[in-house]
């Protein structure tokens, strides 16, 4: 397998000794909704039913459960509910979007563990869980981006695939249920595309290693993330929780 000690310590960060369950619901933050007139603010709560947005308005609060989400969306300062509601007859594809900002306080790990642990719909996650289990393949990459970029450590582990960085917003988390396919572009660069958006939807992250990935390495990934599923069950690391 493809390791680095440095990479080791980082995920030592990530892989603290506490259980995904150890999490206990409610979590609770104070946020603004984006995409309204003027300021809406309220609070949301996320239980082990569902979550539920709260403001003075009663008529802009929202509650769903679990299996009215299609999609959750989290990082330090935001969450993102996608839901199977209608967008209306002009809109084409996926269903409404609604977009929270932080205004106290920041998402933690905490959330994270919780969501990865209950939640069976794709989560995307731009922080880092504290119990994904011990290091399989780690391997200092660059994430690419249009605009910029960022470094780090491309890390693979029991529970899934995350990519370890110091910049604000760019660290990523996928378990192996969340992640459609791997590709390997060429000895220095890989390919993963995660489920992102709306249904059947997929958002292809793509990094730049700088050292190569050898094939044991690649082949753990592939078959835990492009094995096809067998006729009546599941593909290991395929299943919906974490």
């Amino acid at each position: 397998m493809t390791r680095h000690l440095p990479a080791a310590a980082m995920l030592t960060l990530l892989c603290a000794a506490l259980p995904a369950l150890a999490a206990q619901a409610p979590f609770t933050y104070d946020v603004r909704e984006a995409g309204r007139a003027g300021s809406t603010r309220g609070t949301l709560t996320i239980t082990d039913e569902g979550v539920t947005f709260s403001t003075p308005k009663a008529k802009d609060g929202r509650r769903w459960t679990f299996d009215a989400i299609q999609q959750i969306r989290i990082a330090p300062k935001r969450i993102e509910i996608a839901t199977y509601e209608d967008r209306g007859r002009l809109s084409t594809g996926g269903g409404r979007v609604y977009r929270y900002g932080v205004t106290g306080g920041a998402i933690d790990a905490a959330l994270a563990d919780f969501l990865l642990a209950r939640v069976h719909v794709p989560v995307v996650s731009a922080v880092l869980p504290t119990a994904a289990g011990d290091a399989e393949i780690s391997v200092p990459a660059h994430y690419e981006r249009r605009h910029g970029g960022a470094d780090g450590t491309l890390v693979a582990t029991p529970a899934g695939v995350a990519f370890v960085t110091s910049r604000a917003g760019e660290a990523r988390f996928w378990r192996y249920a969340d992640l459609f396919a791997v590709l390997p572009i060429d000895r220095y660069r890989l390919q993963l595309s995660a489920y992102e958006g709306s249904p059947g939807e997929t958002r292809p992250y793509v990094f730049s290693l700088k050292a190569p990935l050898d094939t044991r390495a690649y082949d753990l990934l592939w078959q835990r993330i492009n094995r096809p599923v067998p006729r009546g069950g599941e593909a290991p690391g395929r299943a919906g929780g974490a």
